[in-house]
């Protein structure tokens, strides 16, 4: 990689980084309801707690307000990443990509506008990774919403399907996994190791049998995810 390329990767990583920090879910919150739902609820920005904390009992604003914030998170991680895949030469897009996706979460994870607090990288993850390997996310999603629909439990979903993203691309890809696409499988490894981590109190109250059910009233306030 040339001195041009390594300072179009680091560009990539921060900007990337700057639009992944955007906190919707606290944006929107504040926008349709006047609330911060960082005092609400599980305190997370993502798309399930700003869909309860402004929903409230409302199911079609809760529902609106999800999708809003789900889309919006997951164009913010997808758009970085399309966008730096066109700079620089052509042998160096690929890492242009992995800093704009890397920057992008970790934006998210870690907002400069939160104190670099953040939400958990469901959402953004989804993003970063449709846009590097759309069949291994989308068949990651697919696990996603069989675990939900069974348990209603989104936690337990996003971890699954964090989970499952790595196995998902080695075998769509093949030995090209551990081969030409290794930074892609090393990366997706990576994100779903940052997920399942962002996860761990949710992780605890599924194994106390007291994680929060979609739609229910657990005990606990685990549902919050994204």
């Amino acid at each position: 990689m040339s001195q041009q390329d390594a300072m179009l990767a680091g560009a990539a990583a921060l900007t990337s980084y700057l639009a992944g920090s955007i906190p919707f879910g606290l944006i929107i919150g504040w926008l349709v309801a006047g609330v911060d739902i960082r005092k609400i609820g599980s305190g997370n920005i993502g798309a399930t707690n700003a869909a309860r904390a402004v929903g409230g009992g409302r199911r079609a604003l809760g529902a609106a307000v999800f999708a809003a914030v789900f889309v919006l998170d997951v164009m913010k991680g997808a758009g970085p990443v399309l966008a730096w895949g066109q700079a620089g030469a052509a042998e160096s897009r690929a890492a242009m990509q992995i800093a704009a996706a890397a920057g992008a979460v970790a934006g998210h994870m870690f907002s400069v506008f939160l104190r670099f607090r953040g939400g958990k990288g469901v959402a953004i993850g989804c993003g970063v990774t449709a846009a590097l390997v759309p069949l291994p996310t989308a068949a990651a999603a697919g696990v996603f919403l069989v675990v939900f629909a069974c348990t209603r439990i989104v936690s337990l979903g996003s971890i699954m399907a964090a989970a499952s993203l790595p196995a998902f691309l080695a075998a769509f890809e093949g030995p090209e996994a551990f081969g030409s696409m290794l930074h892609l499988f090393l990366f997706a490894c990576v994100v779903a190791l940052a997920v399942i981590a962002r996860h761990h109190a949710n992780i605890g109250r599924l194994l106390r049998g007291t994680e929060h059910r979609f739609g229910g009233r657990g005990a606990g306030n685990g549902g919050r995810t994204a």
